[in-house]
């Protein structure tokens, strides 16, 4: 019973602290462009 117990735990953790925040970081994926992966490594 304790193992089920930590699950809802940690699920109603992820729905209050992660959850919120995949919006955002969706629509940071999708408007990042690659034009950093065409630079030579001697850029870095």
């Amino acid at each position: 019973m304790e193992f089920y117990k930590g699950k809802v735990a940690a699920a109603k953790w992820f729905a209050q602290n992660r959850l919120p925040l995949l919006a955002g970081e969706l629509l940071a994926a999708k408007t990042t462009n690659l034009e950093i992966m065409e630079l030579s490594e001697d850029a870095f």
